[in-house]
């Protein structure tokens, strides 16, 4: 008595490898029509696999495609959700009090490049609006001493240009200058 193989594949000509088995099993040679047979089949199969290629792909391609659809619709419903964002109901004036009243040091110990004005401008377009509106947040200018060479000119270039950014933006405000040296 033989086991019994599941079928996986039942081709073009509906046979499945169920049907071969005691060939299988026998290791006899086929004869010239079962191998004609053998061939056909093979070369079905083949068909098969190419035109399930073929579909797996179209369905790949689908699949991105839908992916692509998904989060575009998820970034436009994040986008249209901030419409409904509570701060948009403050007035201009509160969070201009806001940003005011938050203490504007010139770096965080943890976040050297940090700075509240900048960050604040880069929020939104309307907070940067109320915060090119506010120069006393932009009043406080530090100004790093250092001996000559130790930072590259580069740097030492952008911090001059934020200094001067600072100075611009806050108008006629008086300043609070701190100079810090090593």
């Amino acid at each position: 008595m033989h086991q019994s193989v599941p079928a996986v594949f039942v081709g073009r000509l509906g046979r499945n490898k169920n049907d071969f088995w005691p060939l299988l099993q026998s290791g006899q040679a086929l004869d010239k029509n079962l191998r004609s047979t053998v061939i056909g089949i093979l070369h079905d199969a083949e068909l098969d696999l190419n035109e399930l290629d073929q579909e797996v792909g179209k369905l790949k391609l689908q699949s991105t495609r839908l992916e692509l659809k998904r989060e575009t619709i998820k970034s436009y419903k994040a986008i249209i959700s901030s419409l409904l964002s509570p701060i948009r109901a403050l007035p201009n004036e509160i969070l201009q009090m806001i940003f005011v009243s938050v203490p504007n040091q010139p770096s965080l110990p943890l976040l050297p490049n940090y700075s509240l004005p900048l960050t604040i401008s880069a929020v939104c377009h309307r907070w940067r609006t109320v915060a090119l509106d506010s120069p006393e947040i932009w009043s406080y200018i530090s100004v790093e001493l250092n001996p000559k060479g130790v930072l590259s000119d580069e740097l030492e270039s952008a911090r001059t240009d934020r200094a001067l950014l600072y100075l611009s933006r806050s108008r006629n405000y008086p300043l609070t200058l701190t100079f810090n040296g090593s």
